[in-house]
């Protein structure tokens, strides 16, 4: 049976060899064993691509402040809520409701220090700030001018930005514009290469931050100016393309 056995081995590695398989077979208890056939390393191309878009922004958000003193608390508290309550009631003249938000509100003593002695309440401070969001770029002039006539007397900041319904959108254009900029490249090597592109194996997305440019925003009246700028979104693609 032995013999049997290494005559059967001697037939099949004479097939292998006709059929250009670079294989080594094994005889173990008159079976044959063929050894893990182990794939060719693919190759790869790796080409980054880039998406960049200028837009406009659609949103911006103005934190405004009224800060009130009075002798007593209630002094204080009452002045305050005089003055935001006017601030308010302008406001939604173009605003609607869900663009105003209070966002803090405080009430503490004033004090008045002398070395070597306990500090003095010599007063009550009241704060009330709101946040205003709304896509009317164009009225924040008008927004800031007319909160400061009512009684605002704090303007914490105002920022432009891009509302989560616009930046899904051109976050799609940014990732098909990173696409087709990898693709065109990877086309360019492969040419020069003389391979052709068989596949995918992988795609990372890489967001990059924001770049702001300056745009000023054309006043309809002689409201305080505003300048929210232009800003530019960036997007890379990381592609590795299988060729051969």
């Amino acid at each position: 049976m032995k013999v049997k056995g290494i005559y059967l081995l001697g037939i099949l590695s004479a097939i292998m060899v006709l059929l250009g398989a670079n294989l080594i077979l094994a005889l173990d208890n008159n079976r044959i064993i063929a050894p893990t056939v182990i794939p060719a390393k693919e190759n790869i191309l790796t080409v980054t691509g880039e998406g960049k878009i200028s837009e406009k922004p659609d949103l911006v958000t103005i934190n405004l402040g009224v800060l009130t003193e009075g002798k007593e608390a209630q002094e204080a508290v009452e002045k305050n809520s005089e003055k935001m309550n006017e601030v308010i009631k302008a406001l939604k003249e173009f605003l609607e409701d869900r663009e105003i938000k209070t966002t803090y509100y405080s009430l503490y003593p004033k004090y008045y220090y002398q070395e070597g002695r306990e500090p003095i309440i010599v007063g009550y401070v009241a704060q009330n700030n709101i946040r205003i969001e709304t896509k009317k770029i164009d009225l924040a002039g008008k927004i800031i001018d007319l909160s400061v006539e009512k009684g605002v007397n704090q303007i914490q900041g105002i920022h432009f930005s891009f509302s989560e319904e616009l930046k899904k959108d051109l976050k799609l254009k940014l990732i098909k514009m990173a696409v087709e900029d990898a693709k065109e490249k990877a086309q360019t090597l492969i040419d020069s290469l003389g391979v052709k592109i068989l596949g995918i194996k992988s795609i990372q997305i890489v967001e990059e931050g924001v770049i702001i440019g300056e745009r000023i925003v054309p006043q309809t009246s002689l409201s305080t100016p505003i300048q929210p700028g232009e800003e530019t979104l960036s997007l890379r693609v990381t592609i590795e393309f299988i060729i051969g």
